[in-house]
């Protein structure tokens, strides 16, 4: 009995520790400090004794993983949670609770399996969910999972069956919707009007899911509307939203700490920038990135689309050996998603073609055109297919340009076509002329001066690459002040680069950055970098 008791005794005060853990784990993810969180719940699972405490603790590690710089980390946890919840013998008072922790496992899957370029299994795990919830009776978890899918068919190019899916389950619910909920339908709204062409209700439907996201303290939410805000805004000729969403949602992934979304946002604006012709910061940006751990699936894919297009365009060897990477090529290809797959197969055949490997490069854009079912995001290899493709790849890539400019804001697609016509084989000079010059003049006004460039090329007058960035200085009558060198570093501040990533623009140490900034400080009397920033807008 003595014995019985001391390990009862023993157990309670075990059971006091994790539960210590979990609440100190639980505060510093109020505070967004995930990695602190992530130590404090293994901390609490390693003294924790039952499958209930298991599962809720698994799920907790994940779930600080997810914002942390290696969000591909949390899958096994959740898995582990998962099997927890369909395998382990749980009592009747704690099934329940098992069951709804499966559910809310099962919504979280996707996200992980999209980071991993899993997007078709992601779609897999978002019906299975939907099922259970309808077999639970759980209205709200089927409509998270009916947005999901939505979201899902259209990120894999499936409009259609995206458009009947949404049209048969998305529907106003008669109780009251979580702030979740609420801002993931008003998404898949927006999504669904933007597929069509309806670029003002498909706008709305964002910022009323940006406002209805506010209420969601983590940021992730917010973040992502902002990403999906921008993508579409791209597809339907508005450059100048998407960097203002671009702008936004990196601002939100920095004030709420989600380590891994730091380095895809600014990916994502690096994109932006590209397309806008502003190359220099572009390669800024992507060097800033470059200094996070970038393994993560989603942002290795991201950063070859950005980074060896900007690369092959600058004729920067040293950035296209640092991003140009075989295997995030296959990633890509895995995810079936073409807004991956389309660029990223443009800029390595761009890069083969230059290497004189055009039987390779076609093999490329043969095998990317197999996945692309709309010109959305996918304009550049369309244009490839049209110049280094076969008879049938030029054909069908015209007729899918056709396609959507029969929807409303179609410029996007009509300056591509223009840009293919140009390229077409067998034209008469004049002919080649006529198209080229229709390209530039619009992609000059949708403001894509990368594509109006290229267009430019094919009239004999190529615009300089780099004008677009050969602003005036930020410190205007200051600039005296300042040493050539100081005005680069302070140049780089302003727009948002880490000590590290100026170190490595500049090609000089960390420590001789520290010493310039010093003295910049010291030369414009302020007190602090964050001075030197709020100076820009003074």
């Amino acid at each position: 009995m003595g014995r019985m008791r001391a390990r009862k005794r023993e157990q309670q005060r075990l059971d006091e520790v994790a539960r210590g853990y979990e609440a100190a784990g639980d505060i510093a993810m109020k505070r967004f400090a995930y990695i602190e969180a992530t130590a404090q719940f293994e901390r609490a699972l390693a003294e924790s004794h039952s499958a209930e405490d298991e599962v809720r603790l698994c799920e907790k590690v994940g779930q600080s993983l997810f914002y942390g710089a290696r969000p591909d980390f949390a899958t096994a946890w959740f898995e582990r949670a998962l099997k927890l919840c369909d395998e382990a013998h749980f009592s009747e008072k704690h099934a329940a609770t098992a069951r709804r922790t499966s559910l809310e496992i099962l919504r979280l899957l996707p996200a992980q399996q999209w980071l991993e370029s899993r997007t078709a299994e992601a779609l897999d795990t978002s019906l299975r969910a939907r099922a259970q919830a309808v077999d639970e009776g759980d209205i709200l978890g089927a409509q998270h999972s009916d947005t999901s899918i939505t979201v899902l068919l259209a990120l894999l190019g499936r409009y259609d069956e995206a458009k009947n899916y949404a049209s048969e389950h998305l529907q106003e619910l008669g109780i009251e919707e979580t702030s979740w909920v609420h801002s993931n339908r008003m998404i898949c709204h927006a999504i669904l009007w933007a597929m069509r062409g309806r670029m003002l209700p498909a706008f709305a439907e964002f910022e009323r899911a940006i406002d209805a996201a506010k209420e969601i303290p983590d940021g992730y939410q917010t973040t992502n509307i902002w990403d999906d805000y921008a993508n579409w805004a791209m597809v339907l000729g508005r450059v100048d939203v998407a960097r203002g969403c671009r702008e936004s949602a990196l601002l939100v992934a920095r004030e709420r700490r989600i380590a891994w979304r730091i380095p895809y946002l600014t990916l994502r604006f690096a994109n932006t920038l590209l397309i806008t012709g502003e190359y220099d910061q572009a390669r800024d940006l992507v060097r800033d990135a470059l200094t996070y751990d970038t393994t993560t699936p989603a942002i290795r894919v991201l950063l070859s689309i950005t980074g060896v297009e900007l690369a092959t365009t600058l004729g920067d060897e040293k950035l296209l050996k640092r991003t140009f990477d075989s295997e995030a090529l296959e990633l890509a290809m895995k995810s079936g998603e073409p807004e991956r797959i389309a660029p990223i197969a443009a800029a390595y055949a761009k890069v083969w073609i230059a290497r004189g490997e055009r039987r390779r490069a076609k093999m490329l854009i043969a095998r990317g055109m197999n996945a692309i079912k709309q010109s959305d995001h996918a304009g550049d290899l369309l244009v490839l297919a049209t110049r280094f493709g076969s008879r049938e790849g030029a054909a069908r890539a015209r007729d899918l340009f056709a396609e959507r400019i029969r929807l409303p804001h179609h410029q996007v697609a009509e300056a591509y076509l223009a840009l293919s016509e140009a390229y077409t084989k067998r034209r008469s000079e004049t002919e080649t002329r006529m198209h080229a010059h229709a390209a530039a003049r619009l992609f000059g006004r949708l403001g894509y001066r990368h594509q109006q460039t290229e267009a430019s090329k094919l009239l004999g007058t190529p615009k300089n690459v780099l004008a677009s960035d050969n602003r005036k200085s930020i410190f205007g009558h200051l600039d005296p002040t300042l040493t050539t060198r100081e005005r680069q570093v302070a140049e780089l501040v302003l727009r948002g680069l880490t000590n590290r990533a100026i170190a490595e623009t500049l090609a000089i140490s960390e420590h001789t950055v520290e010493t310039h900034m010093t003295s910049i400080l010291n030369r414009l009397g302020l007190r602090s970098r964050w001075q030197l920033m709020s100076s820009k807008e003074a």
